[in-house]
């Protein structure tokens, strides 16, 4: 005769007397605290609130082109000298555009195809005569299930296609990524765009916000990171990037620089407000 039924009685009758036991003495079972999720294993938090300042904007920004390894020509210049730009302004068109919206239009036409026969296949098969209808019935769904799948696996790989080309086509624009003033160009049409010049460079029509922090909070700010600044002046928060990390060896202290779009901003210039910054999340040890 087997004995677990009568552990398990066993064990449940001991938790119910325990249980009892502590009610008749007047204790109280109670729950452990609650730990918010992240509390306890010294995960960071998500971003950081800091004092900053708006300034001017400091310096040019050097415009480089995508893949500047490869030293692209520049088959249009679509601007001038002292032109005013704003953010995602097509700058210059790059050798080879041509070619690659040619490519992207044959595999969106390949695409077309392939969800066309994907719809086909969905299709269902007309009778027709046979002595054995069911038998033929099911091997008809089959094959037809099997090339449902083959045709959706062949669409999902030309619609994967049509993304790569066309992020070739997007690649060879350049776009601002900044507004600002053109205050050099580096390559003409016909001319190659060299790594170490890029193809332009853009006085900044934006503002940045600074603030100093601590060596240790720095480290989990990345370039790039976005920002929320709140000022007293203005009902609604502004929203920029990080775009520099400025340490100062052997001190207490590292600035964190973020800008902001918007010439309008000129008029707060010396203002401080708050800086919100999103951080890496980072566990202490």
């Amino acid at each position: 005769m087997s004995t677990k039924p009568s552990i398990t009685l066993l064990v449940f009758f001991g938790a119910s007397a325990l249980c009892m036991m502590l009610l008749s003495c007047g204790g109280t079972v109670e729950a452990g605290p609650k730990v918010p999720i992240g509390e306890g294993i010294g995960v960071r938090p998500q971003h950081v609130e800091l004092e900053a300042t708006v300034v001017a904007a400091n310096g040019t920004r050097r415009i480089a082109a995508p893949n500047p390894g490869a030293r692209p020509r520049v088959a249009r210049l679509e601007i001038m000298l002292g032109q005013e730009v704003t953010l995602g302004d097509v700058l210059a068109i790059l050798d080879g555009l041509t070619e690659a919206q040619l490519d992207l239009e044959v595999a969106r036409s390949k695409l077309k195809r392939a969800e066309i026969e994907v719809e086909i296949a969905g299709r269902p098969f007309e009778k027709d005569g046979t002595d054995h209808p069911l038998a033929d019935a099911i091997g008809k769904v089959a094959a037809s299930v099997h090339e449902r799948d083959r045709l959706r696996t062949i669409a999902e790989e030309r619609r994967l296609e049509v993304r790569r080309k066309e992020l070739d086509v997007d690649r060879l624009r350049v776009r601002a990524p900044l507004s600002g003033r053109i205050v050099a160009i580096h390559a003409y049409p016909g001319e190659s765009v060299a790594p170490e010049s890029g193809l332009c460079e853009i006085m900044p029509i934006a503002r940045e916000v600074v603030a100093e922090v601590e060596p240790l909070v720095a480290k989990s700010i990345a370039i790039g990171a976005h920002t929320m600044f709140r000022l007293p002046r203005l009902e609604a928060p502004l929203e920029g990037r990080v775009i520099r990390v400025e340490d100062f060896g052997g001190t207490d202290t590292t600035k964190i620089v973020a800008i902001f779009e918007g010439n309008w901003l000129t008029s707060h210039l010396g203002e401080s407000g708050q800086l919100r910054v999103e951080c890496k999340p980072r566990l202490d040890k």
